[in-house]
């Protein structure tokens, strides 16, 4: 979350605490509550859906809700209400089944490692007066695992998820049907998709939209009239977004994504938008060669010509090319590809701005997980985005865990698409996104990075046990998933290094491009980590995985100082983002960068705030094992 300008205001102790909990304003309306004045949840469970133009999101689509304290033993994990399943199991749509984790054995210890007692601090109640929101209804539980902490996150039971697959049904025909999952719920908005291209606003919120023809490859399609609500304005009295002008926009020729579902009157609801151009494989923009790739990412990619108000970008840095090159007619993403990618947003500036004292914004800094998939309505490939949040508590209804893009992007009630610049930055890297396989000895260095995120985004929920989180020197979004990234890479490099059947094939195999991979990725990790801890040892809570989180650093400030001297370079998101962003240009990965400048609607009231980087330069890279 963004970092505060003042760390210590939440983190009050003793008597001070004290006086200023008395001084506080009252509590202000939560986002949460406003949400609920909205008409974009009033939808029907049951829904009569157009398969030529519209797919359900996912396989199984559903609402989480938190079982009572006294069913929790007889559920073992949550309870779903099904939205979307699959052809053999439309008969679950509309019931209540539970929802739990596979027993597969690395997930388990996922489970039992996240798996805490919540027992809220009382810095809890002081933040909740701020508007903030809490899991309330699990405080004082004990073994909350991380389906509850989700499903408990918020007041009322309305988290909207997407199941990943496999999902495992088991359903006896007596009791309760049973979902076993491997994987956390991806929290999405909506439950159906469509891309349309915009035509005109036909008055009570209301616009004439046509859709796409595969076929034809043009918005011939059906005409329909779609609803896309007015929104409710944040605390500051910013509109999250704004359906005026959607049809002047200069992203519509080329289409939006529509997620929502249909109204108890059959009009379908637009609750979330993405425009179609931003995830396409095919660049708008490729920049090549070392030095100008260095230099696009040092002093360039914010500028506001790259991306105008109201427009996104598309670029591919490729630093392998010697020249500038055209657009390229075949993909240079391939179907199924994963990449890690690097999210970074500024500040909401104009008539009602969010602090930024002399200018200064630090931002905001995620990673998550890009897959090229092959989109069914066009049949092209383009990138779906989903986002490993590192999140503290806070007043917008963002849970800490895996969001989707539409979620915490493109929802026009809780979405960033509309206020806010933002950058993705995909990391294309052979040595760290593929899988290895040394005789059937198989790992994956991304899952070992998503199994440390996913660890931190629980953790975070929860605050390990104490019920929050707060923005401080030492623990942040950006600290935190530096520290997520840190022990995921040192973690699988000394499990490898262990195995001595791994050791042997790569000794009798110095040629085989899987070896040469390998030693890359480990001249990687050693670049990482030395990046990553400046002063030459790790913070004590990186190297061995503290529970700190919920802890209030204004308590030890000379420990803190020490320990923020230790991960300095992991401080600022703008400057961690464009760091590892250079640090994977010099070993050679290529980058797509998605840029978006306030896109939908247009809000004359609102500019943008680009993060603050304070330091440019290029950092050195260790490549001499190569």
């Amino acid at each position: 979350l963004e970092i505060s300008q003042d760390f210590d205001r939440e983190n009050l102790t003793g008597n001070r605490q004290q006086e200023i909990e008395e001084n506080l304003e009252s509590l202000p309306t939560s986002e949460g509550e406003n949400f609920e004045q909205t008409q974009l949840s009033r939808q029907e469970i049951t829904q009569n859906i157009n398969s030529e133009f519209y797919q359900p999101i996912a396989t199984y689509v559903g609402r989480l809700i938190l079982p009572t304290a006294e069913e929790r033993e007889k559920v073992k994990g949550v309870l779903l209400e099904v939205h979307t399943a699959d052809s053999a199991n439309q008969h679950l749509i509309g019931q209540i089944v539970n929802l739990r984790w596979s027993d597969d054995s690395n997930l388990q210890t996922y489970v039992q490692l996240v798996t805490t007692n919540i027992n809220f601090v009382e810095q809890v109640r002081i933040s909740k007066r701020q508007g903030n929101i809490h899991p309330d209804r699990i405080n004082n539980w004990q073994n909350v695992d991380p389906l509850e902490s989700l499903a408990g996150a918020r007041p009322e039971d309305d988290v909207i998820v997407a199941l990943p697959e496999p999902v495992i049904v088991e359903d006896t025909g007596t009791g309760r049907p049973s979902l076993y999952i491997s994987r956390e719920p991806i929290q999405i908005s909506g439950r159906f998709y469509g891309l349309v291209k915009i035509q005109e606003f036909v008055g009570d919120d209301l616009f004439r939209v046509s859709h796409y023809n595969r076929n034809s490859q043009e918005f011939d399609g059906m005409e329909e009239i779609v609803y896309i609500p007015s929104v409710v304005a944040d605390r500051n009295g910013v509109l999250p977004s704004t359906n005026e002008g959607l049809e002047n926009s200069p992203v519509n020729a080329r289409g939006w994504y529509i997620y929502g579902a249909k109204n108890t009157v059959g009009k379908f609801v637009v609750q979330a938008i993405a425009p179609r151009a931003l995830f396409s494989v095919q660049p708008q923009t490729i920049i090549s060669g070392k030095k100008a790739t260095l230099d696009y990412i040092n002093h360039k990619y914010w500028q506001e010509e790259v991306a105008p108000k109201g427009n996104i970008a598309n670029i591919f840095l490729d630093p392998t090319e010697k020249q500038e090159s055209q657009v390229p007619q075949t993909p240079i993403w391939q179907e199924g590809e994963r990449a890690l990618f690097m999210h970074v947003y500024g500040g909401i500036g104009g008539k009602k701005p969010e602090l930024s004292p002399l200018g200064i914004f630090f931002g905001h800094f995620a990673f998550g997980i890009a897959k090229v998939v092959r989109e069914p309505l066009t049949n092209e490939l383009r990138f779906n985005l989903e986002y490993r949040q590192i999140y503290t508590h806070n007043c917008d209804g963002i849970i800490s865990g895996t969001l989707s893009w539409m979620r915490y992007m493109g929802d026009r009630q809780w979405g960033w698409l509309g206020v806010r610049p933002t950058s993705e930055i995909i990391i294309k890297f052979k040595p760290m996104t593929e899988d290895y396989d040394f005789n059937g000895v198989k790992f994956s260095p991304l899952n070992y990075i998503v199994q440390e995120l996913d660890v931190m985004a629980a953790r975070y929920r929860t605050g390990d046990g104490r019920g929050t989180t707060s923005v401080s020197p030492i623990n942040s979004c950006v600290q935190d998933s530096s520290q997520a990234l840190y022990t995921a890479l040192n973690r699988m490099v000394a499990q490898l290094k262990l195995n001595p059947l791994i050791m042997k094939w790569l000794r009798e195999h110095p040629d085989d491009e899987q070896t040469k991979r390998f030693k890359q990725l480990t001249n990687l990790v050693k670049t990482l980590e030395n990046h990553l801890t400046p002063l030459g040892k790790a913070r004590t809570d990186w190297r061995y995985e503290a529970t700190t989180l919920g802890g209030f650093p204004v308590e030890t400030p000379l420990e803190t100082l020490w320990q923020v001297a230790k991960s300095w370079r992991s401080l600022l998101p703008r400057f961690a983002n464009d760091q590892l962003a250079m640090i994977f240009l010099q070993f050679g990965a290529s980058l797509s960068i998605l840029r978006t400048n306030q896109v939908g609607g247009f809000n004359s009231s609102i500019e943008a705030i680009v993060p603050t980087d304070f330091v440019l330069f290029v950092p050195r890279v260790n490549r001499s094992r190569e």
